[in-house]
């Protein structure tokens, strides 16, 4: 925030200065920022080309505050005046300004470096779930390996349009890479109609929840009202066997944390959503 109410400042400075060479400062983010603000989406990596230029208007903004200070101060008496240092105060300001944004950036690249919770929950679910296995999973949920026989029978059922043939390349890949190879991979479906009772009778065994999903539908249960009703149901019918967070537990997911943690990174313990994994009743 003080950071954002000099940048402001500094935007006041140059539009009543009017000088060449800050103006130029705006030519870039003025424009852009109208254009991403038409937008019906908008999302906080949107504004990541904006902010150098907030970092000079900011900068911009300190300086005028501290030349202000430093005419202020020059009609002082000559004692007071003679304890005045406005370089050594620019420096703390700045010190102060910009210390808390480093630690934070210290704890982001920590948080990084540890494994995300769907990297964590990919490893327990290749230990202990059986090879073979049906499994619904929700999208920003772990990656698996796939099995080859799964790939094979999907295949099968492409049909002639472009998008199939760039499809049955990537499979034949898949399966060239994958020959030879023992079939331990799990047959995976994307959790897109949320039918407790359809996942059962095409024998998936296992659901896998991600938080980056059912947050948001748990969030707008009157617009999603479908996908509540199976959290509940899955919670009454099915045994919740695997569970994991990234701590700051009953935190409202951040939507920009789906990309990048951004929110109380100091009570995180990894980056990534919740994961719930379920057993359905057979």
């Amino acid at each position: 925030m003080p950071l954002g109410l000099l940048a402001l400042a500094g935007l006041v400075v140059t539009a009543l200065r009017h000088r060449p060479r800050e103006v130029i400062l705006l030519a870039f983010p003025l424009p852009y920022f109208l254009v991403i603000g038409s937008w019906s989406s908008r999302f906080e990596r949107y504004t990541l080309p904006l902010v150098p230029f907030l970092a000079l208007l900011a900068a911009l903004g300190l300086v005028a505050l501290a030349a202000w200070l430093r005419d202020r101060a020059a009609r002082l008496p000559g004692h007071l005046l003679a304890s005045w240092r406005p370089g050594l105060g620019l420096v703390l300001a700045v010190a102060l300004l910009v210390g808390p944004e480093i630690i934070r950036i210290g704890h982001w690249h920590l948080l990084l470096a540890r494994p995300d919770t769907r990297q964590v929950a990919g490893e327990w679910i290749e230990r202990e779930i059986p090879a073979g296995s049906r499994i619904a999973m929700e999208p920003y949920s772990p990656a698996i390996r796939l099995s080859p026989a799964m790939v094979r029978a999907e295949r099968e059922r492409l049909g002639d349009t472009v998008a199939a043939a760039i499809t049955r390349h990537r499979y034949d890949q898949f399966l060239a890479s994958a020959a030879g190879q023992a079939d331990q991979g799990y047959w995976l479906f994307r959790l897109n109609r949320y039918d407790l009772d359809g996942l059962v009778q095409g024998k998936v065994e296992y659901v896998v929840l991600s938080g980056f999903t059912y947050q948001r539908y748990q969030r707008a249960c009157d617009r999603y009202g479908e996908a509540c009703r199976f959290y509940q149901e899955l919670e009454r019918r099915g045994t919740l066997i695997y569970l994991i967070e990234p701590g700051a537990d009953g935190q409202a997911l951040w939507v920009g944390d789906i990309y990048s943690p951004l929110t109380r990174l100091t009570e995180r313990t990894r980056p990534g959503p919740p994961i719930r994994i379920y057993r359905l009743p057979t």
